[in-house]
């Protein structure tokens, strides 16, 4: 419903990892705005895919000329005539939103593998690392680890690597029994890693890796807009998906 309502022959809609950053940042419509110059285009505020920001795109550009929507804390709509056009301008809006991440700290390669034997040996539980170095600076960037501690940015997020991360100190370890891992499919310990478990799956690291760069592209003390606990209650009760996690799953076991 969300394509249909676009008025146009051509429509792709992304989730550009860049854009996704400006449009978390509270009070960012001037740098959006700047950023989005010589483009016909407008911005919707975020609200729960589907029915409901269908309805809200709609009234955004009805009656008006607009081919390009910006969906805060989601993503990016943009409309055209052929598929070329549709590419170019797609392109050329990502581009205009690429930025310069604060360079990741190198891990201690000694002190996470004795971490991850001393989490296997204290849980019982098989822990991994994963496969994307990048993920680790969710543990080692102190900014990235306090975003880490907070509800979702964006509902990619929460559908595959689920609401709170657990992120704890190292010094934690020493009581890990009292802490609920159970559910939990990674743990971040702070100026050490990440570790994963046997309940993560490819998208869970996928989507690790998409917040690990967000993070480290957010300036330090940024106020941000993160979902709220209705909000994502909302989205992890919605059948779509839920529908769309079982289709990864089986994609991942086939």
């Amino acid at each position: 419903l969300l394509h249909a309502i676009m008025p146009h022959s051509f429509v792709i809609h992304s989730h550009p990892l860049d854009i996704i950053r400006e449009t978390v940042i509270v009070d960012n419509y001037k740098n959006i705005s700047k950023l989005m110059s010589g483009f016909k285009w407008t911005i919707v505020d975020y609200i729960k895919p589907g029915e409901e920001l269908a309805r809200e795109v709609f009234y955004k550009i009805k009656n008006k000329d607009i081919d390009v929507v910006i969906l805060s804390n989601h993503g990016l709509i943009v409309g055209g005539d052929n598929a070329t056009e549709v590419l170019q301008k797609h392109g050329a809006i990502i581009k205009r939103f690429s930025k310069r991440s604060r360079k990741e700290k190198k891990i201690d390669s000694q002190k996470i593998i004795e971490t991850q034997s001393l989490l296997i040996k204290k849980t019982s539980m098989n822990w991994r690392m994963p496969r994307f170095e990048l993920i680790h600076s969710l543990a080692t960037d102190d900014w990235s680890f306090k975003l880490a501690t907070m509800n979702p940015l964006y509902p990619d997020h929460l559908v595959f690597c689920d609401k709170l991360a657990c992120c704890i100190n190292y010094e934690d370890l020493d009581n890990i029994s009292e802490i609920k891992l159970v559910n939990k499919k990674y743990l971040i310990i702070k100026n050490i890693g990440v570790f994963l478990n046997s309940k993560s799956s490819l998208a869970t690291e996928e989507m690790l890796e998409a917040q690990a760069y967000i993070n480290l592209s957010i300036p330090k003390e940024t106020m941000v807009k993160t979902l709220s606990n209705i909000e994502c209650s909302d989205l992890q009760s919605w059948d779509a998906e839920k529908y769309r996690l079982e289709l990864m799953k089986k994609r991942e076991s086939s």
